[in-house]
């Protein structure tokens, strides 16, 4: 039962999040086709909507970087440090969409975790973010000024220094 629980808010909470923060860095205007795809991978990719994956390392040492992690070491994975890594992506900070015209450096974009133990809901989220923004914008969302900048500072991650005021019809 609490995985099932569990399975249920996070596809309520993220979808929703998701959707919102696309809305706000769209300006309320989400684009179109192949576009949208892109900036809701953008929209992922700086509002991680998880902190991190936990995994413990089984049968053989792992190699990671100059260390050899033994079985039995737990390694945790912040999905916000890789997203804005500048090893891996340029200008990390910046909303920038057309990034994901090429393919992202293997395992640099996670924000539903990777392997076999990644969200059995990715797919389905990924469609409800596409199709929740789209009905809002439909619907003749104005934001009224410059969404505040995220803030991770709250338990909640993905939220904006203060509130968004927006117009909807």
């Amino acid at each position: 039962g609490e995985i099932v629980l569990g399975l249920l808010f996070a596809a309520h909470k993220n979808v929703a999040i998701g959707a919102a923060q696309l809305l706000c860095f769209t300006a309320g205007t989400p684009p179109e086709g192949e576009a949208l795809d892109r900036a809701i991978r953008e929209t992922l990719r700086l509002c991680a909507l998880g902190l991190g994956s936990l995994r413990q390392v089984r049968g053989a040492p792992f190699p990671l970087g100059p260390w050899r992690l033994p079985p039995g070491r737990l390694v945790a994975v912040s999905h916000q440090l890789l997203a804005r890594d500048p090893a891996l992506w340029d200008e990390p900070d910046v909303f920038r969409p057309a990034r994901f015209a090429e393919p992202a450096a293997p395992f640099a974009w996670i924000p539903f975790g990777a392997g076999p133990h990644g969200c059995p809901g990715r797919s389905v989220a990924l469609r409800l973010i596409r199709e929740l923004a789209a009905a809002v914008a439909a619907r003749g969302l104005t934001l009224q000024g410059a969404p505040p900048p995220l803030d991770f500072t709250r338990a909640t991650l993905a939220q904006r220094r203060g509130p968004v005021h927006a117009r909807l019809g």
